[in-house]
């Protein structure tokens, strides 16, 4: 219910506007924060914010879930620059802000971020016991075992059915400088072995 109702406001506003999921977000901005870092000089937080704020006013993130050390440190000062910049937040998370990045490290530093999102957003919590529409009527497995044969076998028809019969290759994703070898991937599915 939470993205419905995000994806249908983020539908009605017209005008420049961003909508990802927010771990999509953050690798964005760490992306552009390794490039600024190798150029040097000031603080690039408050650039990368105007560059964003030049991408679209409305910043719609999906599934906010902090869970990143490196995340939980830039966000209040991201945060800020980005509402000095006109920029205004819509997320939707699993956790009403006092609850982000709960046990995390060094968590008390994240704290005025948390006091910053209650103070420029507004919370609306939907009731825990609300039902999740995405799962009635199917059944949902989302893992597979015992790691037998037939699970083996559910495992290759539910790939094959994701890659539509299509060429499956190896390749290499390169993700904030650094190169990750995928050994069968396809269009966008890509499978490892653990």
């Amino acid at each position: 219910g939470k993205t419905f109702c995000m994806d249908l406001f983020y539908a009605c506003v017209a005008g420049p506007k961003t909508r990802t999921h927010f771990h999509s977000f953050m690798l964005d901005v760490h992306r552009r924060l390794f490039e600024a870092q190798k150029r040097g000089g000031q603080d690039p937080l408050p650039t990368i914010a105007e560059q964003i704020a030049n991408e679209g006013r409305l910043l719609c993130l999906d599934e906010f879930q902090v869970t990143d050390v490196a995340d939980a440190m830039i966000l209040k000062r991201l945060l800020e620059s980005l509402t000095a910049q006109g920029v205004t937040l819509v997320t939707t998370s699993n956790r009403l802000p006092d609850d982000l990045y709960l046990n995390g490290l060094n968590r008390p530093q994240f704290l005025p971020a948390i006091a910053l999102l209650k103070e420029t957003c507004e919370v609306y919590p939907f009731d825990a016991d609300s039902v999740d529409y995405r799962l009635l009527g199917a059944l949902v497995r989302t893992w597979l075992e015992p790691l037998d044969e037939e699970s083996a076998k559910a495992f290759e028809a539910k790939f094959s059915k994701l890659t539509k019969g299509w060429r499956i290759e190896a390749g290499t994703l390169e993700t904030q400088g650094r190169r990750i070898h995928v050994p069968q991937a396809c269009g966008g599915v890509a499978r490892f072995g653990f």
